[in-house]
């Protein structure tokens, strides 16, 4: 281990990291037999000068049966200061340490601690905030561990436009677990719509979020993949009746289709989620009534929405108006409910309203130039040519695809192109 230590302090510029790595690589196990010493090389080690060193050495220790605090600490230390370019490096070994510490914060009720250090190490980790990294996941899992909702909104909001797994390690795996958590928070503050977005392979919830969104189930997303689309019968058919009844306002059969699959719907995580949809169905049939009568009594708003009784249907007014969903004045002596129109809704000329339009249009604007941009970069690279026209990598040639022979004794696209096509094995 001390040797080990020595040459981790020696290797500082490029090369050397490059031969240290190789090194690594090449004596894991040897390392993993000394896990013992690793507390002690630690600290003698720098986080900001020494990070490749030290991931390995975290790497080693992570792989035993058993962790205790000290790995916990040791992980903490380095997510303060590690330097985001070293750890790059072994972006897959990091991305396994920071794994094993999350399931162990997770798994002791230590997650809000492992929320702040997650945060620190996906900061300094990640090329720019536009990257999506394997920590991403694993820290919207401790979010809704914690139910901190907050926390991950905040991460999810940041918009992706890069998924480099070259730069971060990041594998299919990691970027589904992203989606799907991402969803889960995005349903934790009740914004559907964006969950609806994050939710394309999970399928049920994707038709349950639907209803939440949009009121209605409008088929499976085009972004979905090829086995989601194979097998949408197989695995969703309770939901697609949910969703039927759901749209025809039928409350009863909604009911049934719950109760009769309810012990399916629990394992698959999903009973939670349908109640949700369920109590909407209610709100929204509550809805219809003001449109139609001015003056309606409790008892009469239970029967048309389905509801319990008077008490239920009170407590769901009393919810709805807090809420602003309608405007209404209850009586509770009488039990006489009076729907009043809103005309604070109606009014687009608030100043408020102004601003929040001229910010989403610009963000629009923003976006749709940033995209156009990387569509251009996309489209004109080689690697994206060769694989649009099948072009095999050996076969593939800059000057061939100038019109030339690709036979000069001096073809300088060759390395490029071969390097360009290792992006996409």
């Amino acid at each position: 281990m001390d040797a080990i230590v020595g040459v981790i302090l020696q290797s500082k510029k490029r090369d050397q990291l490059d031969d240290l790595q190789k090194k690594l690589e090449a004596n894991i196990d040897k390392v993993r037999q000394h896990a013992n010493q690793i507390t002690n090389a630690l600290k003698a080690l720098n986080a900001s000068e020494h990070s490749l060193g030290i991931v390995y050495l975290l790497y080693a220790k992570s792989t035993l049966p058993k962790l205790d605090e000290s790995f916990l600490l040791e992980v903490e230390a380095f997510a303060e200061g590690l330097d985001g370019e070293q750890t790059r490096r072994a972006a897959n070994r990091f991305a396994f340490v920071t794994n094993r510490y999350m399931e162990l914060c997770r798994d002791n009720n230590l997650a809000a601690r492992g929320l702040k250090y997650l945060k620190l190490a996906i900061e300094r980790f990640r090329k720019s905030p536009e990257y999506l990294t394997p920590l991403h996941s694993q820290f919207l899992c401790l979010c809704l561990k914690t139910k901190n909702y907050k926390a991950g909104h905040s991460l999810v909001e940041t918009k992706i436009f890069d998924v480099d797994t070259n730069i971060t390690g990041l594998s299919p795996k990691d970027m589904l677990l992203y989606y799907y958590y991402g969803g889960m928070i995005y349903i934790g503050v009740k914004e559907y719509g964006k969950a609806l977005n994050f939710f394309d392979n999970a399928l049920q919830k994707y038709v349950l979020v639907s209803l939440l969104s949009n009121g209605k189930f409008l088929g499976i997303s085009k972004n979905a993949s090829n086995l989601v689309h194979r097998h949408v019968k197989t695995l969703c058919a309770p939901y697609v009746d949910f969703a039927n009844a759901f749209e025809h306002d039928d409350v009863e059969k909604a009911l049934k289709v719950l109760n009769e699959n309810e012990q399916s719907i629990k394992s698959d995580r999903n009973l939670g989620l349908m109640k949700q949809c369920l109590s909407a169905l209610h709100r929204r049939n509550i809805q219809k009534l003001t449109s139609t009568y001015v003056t309606l009594s409790l008892a009469d708003i239970a029967k048309t929405a389905h509801l319990k009784d008077a008490k239920e249907a009170e407590a769901y007014l009393f919810k709805m108006i807090d809420d602003g969903e309608i405007n209404a004045r209850i009586n509770q002596k009488d039990g006489m409910v009076t729907f009043e129109e809103d005309h604070e809704s109606a009014n687009f000329d608030s100043a408020w309203t102004s601003q929040t339009l001229d910010s989403r249009i610009s963000k629009a604007i923003d976006l749709t130039k940033r995209l156009k941009r990387m569509d251009n970069e996309i489209s004109s690279s080689t690697a994206y040519i060769a694989r649009l026209h099948g072009i095999r990598e050996e076969m593939f040639d800059l000057d061939i695809l100038r019109g030339g022979s690709g036979r000069g004794p001096r073809n300088t696209g060759a390395g490029i192109s071969r390097m360009m096509m290792e992006m996409w094995r």
